[in-house]
């Protein structure tokens, strides 16, 4: 088994690494690039967008080889730490981390307007001053004003990556796209900002793609 893994991480273009009690691990950024579906192995160069729960990470892969790595703050973590303060300082209720994700996933957007829209969530919680009870409807379009700052700093981020890159990965990048992977790339609307500002398209990849099927069908 070892050795078809070892395979797997050659064949990928990565390392494989034997940490302790036989536990494995990748290139965390590879591994995440595979993981979303995204066909490392393909010569043309790709911006792999990590939005993880402590950093964003922005992976520029091409053909097995990580090129470049650039990191920022602004993560899933800052998204819903601003989640709570807002539900705190201007509906007056206090909610921890667990109704903040249920907040992101039923209403959670970076547009003030989108085609699909969800219907209005309903926090319960307690009055942050007298702590009675609340019932408090919450529209996407109001988490969209609340997280608003934070997407134009994310989106303003991956501009400056992407401006910084020679010329050659920028035509490859404009001709393949850029790829949103980790907790954060399920905010509604945020691929259709990205798209936007840069004018390349921009997938949220997570499908297990059929090269991957494939390496892993012959281990």
């Amino acid at each position: 088994m070892l050795r078809a893994l070892k395979d797997l991480a050659s064949c990928v273009g990565t390392s494989l690494t034997v940490i302790s009690h036989g536990k494995l691990a990748f290139n965390k950024y590879m591994a995440s690039a595979i993981r979303n579906g995204i066909d490392v192995r393909n010569p043309v160069a790709c911006m792999v967008v990590n939005i993880g729960v402590y950093t964003t990470d922005i992976a520029i892969v091409s053909n097995g080889r990580l090129l470049s790595l650039r990191s920022t703050s602004t993560s899933y973590d800052t998204f819903l730490n601003n989640i709570i303060v807002y539900m705190s300082r201007m509906r007056n209720v206090r909610i921890d981390e667990s109704i903040a994700k249920q907040i992101w996933s039923s209403v959670g957007s970076a547009m003030s307007e989108l085609e699909n829209a969800p219907e209005p969530y309903v926090v319960l919680g307690p009055n942050r001053v007298t702590a009675l009870p609340m019932r408090i409807p919450v529209c996407y379009q109001e988490i969209s004003h609340c997280l608003s700052r934070n997407v134009e700093s994310l989106v303003c981020f991956i501009e400056r990556v992407y401006a910084s890159l020679p010329l050659e990965i920028q035509g490859a990048i404009f001709r393949r796209g850029i790829f949103l992977t980790g907790e954060g790339a399920c905010l509604r609307g945020l691929a259709k900002c990205v798209e936007s500002s840069l004018y390349i398209p921009c997938l949220t990849s997570s499908k297990r793609p059929g090269w991957l099927r494939n390496i892993l069908s012959n281990c």
